[in-house]
């Protein structure tokens, strides 16, 4: 297995964690996990697993963070019915699950307070560096450097708390 990537689809949820300065956010989050790579080189969301976690976020100004978080996922890969008849002679398969940890820099489009109703809803990408450790796998109890990068929307739904939808790919730096 070459590559190792690891794309998420998440759902969040965000509530202000510090209500005088309305400048932290903390939330949870779920969604699913899957695999691209040697086994999977075309096709998004085959064999999604789960993927669900929790973050923080200091927000600078309405319109730039930086956001850690930590997830755990589930992926797998094989070669067993592929079109590409290569693969189907390997005949690998592979199931991992792990966490990765990653500090990233998000961007909102449009300013975006939870506390100003004025603004509630902002597209918003980030990007950053990260670590993924698998417990089962391949790969299990390695330490494999990541990059995070995601698109997203969020929606301020009132003063306190907040809801998202964000599609995010790790790049993730290993042959296992």
């Amino acid at each position: 297995m070459k590559k190792f990537g690891c794309i998420f689809l998440l759902l969040g949820i965000l509530w202000t964690y510090l209500p005088a300065q309305r400048k932290a956010d903390v939330g949870l989050f779920a969604g699913t996990a899957w695999y691209m790579g040697d086994m999977n080189p075309k096709i998004p969301f085959l064999s999604p697993g789960p993927a669900f976690g929790a973050l923080f976020a200091y927000n600078f100004n309405p319109r730039y963070a930086v956001k850690t978080q930590v997830t755990f996922f589930q992926v797998s890969g094989k070669d067993a019915g592929s079109a590409d008849p290569f693969r189907t002679l390997r005949n690998q398969s592979f199931s991992s699950s792990g966490f990765d940890a990653s500090a990233v820099f998000e961007m909102n489009f449009h300013a975006f307070k939870l506390v100003d109703r004025a603004h509630p809803i902002s597209p918003y990408i980030n990007g950053g560096i990260g670590i993924c450790y698998p417990v089962s796998g391949p790969a299990s109890g390695s330490f494999i450097p990541s990059l995070p990068f995601a698109v997203g929307i969020k929606v301020g739904i009132n003063r306190r708390t907040g809801i998202g939808i964000e599609y995010a790919c790790r790049k993730l730096f290993s042959d296992n």
